[in-house]
């Protein structure tokens, strides 16, 4: 996989906003899968939040290394470690063979220049009646 930096500092901002997370948290989980991928996991901040004991397994892609390093402090501290797997990747590196109940992306896909193509790799991955979650800005401005 070829370098990937997120030049990005707001992560810390966002993980600290819980009246928000709390209420977005409220809309998505009821649509959560057992079989989670989370493309562009970041530091975990939403991972930790989400993840609870009906999910069997959680794939984290982060392409950052350094975030994903974060990523792994992080989870290796949560309730959940055992069930949550943390890859340096982007969805493109996920084999087909492989199975998910939800995809989902938060604040992530206005960042993927091919869009509309990730949506499609990400639809190829769902079981039957899976679901792909998107959670972005609703302005440019925040963008």
């Amino acid at each position: 996989m070829s370098e990937f930096h997120y030049p990005g500092g707001e992560l810390d901002d966002f993980a600290r906003a819980r009246n928000w997370k709390a209420y977005w948290m409220a809309q998505v989980r009821p649509f959560l899968g057992t079989r989670v991928l989370e493309v562009g996991a970041g530091i975990g901040a939403n991972t930790v939040l989400l993840c609870n004991a009906n999910v069997e397994s959680w794939v984290c892609l982060e392409p950052d290394a350094k975030l994903a390093a974060r990523l792994r402090e992080r989870i290796a501290a949560s309730a959940f470690a055992s069930r949550v797997t943390v890859r340096e990747s982007t969805i493109q590196g996920i084999d087909a063979s492989q199975w998910f109940d939800t995809v989902i992306y938060v604040d992530v896909l206005e960042h993927i220049e091919d869009d509309a193509s990730e949506l499609r790799d990400a639809a190829s991955l769902l079981t039957a009646g899976g679901r792909v979650i998107v959670l972005s800005p609703a302005h440019q401005w925040l963008y």
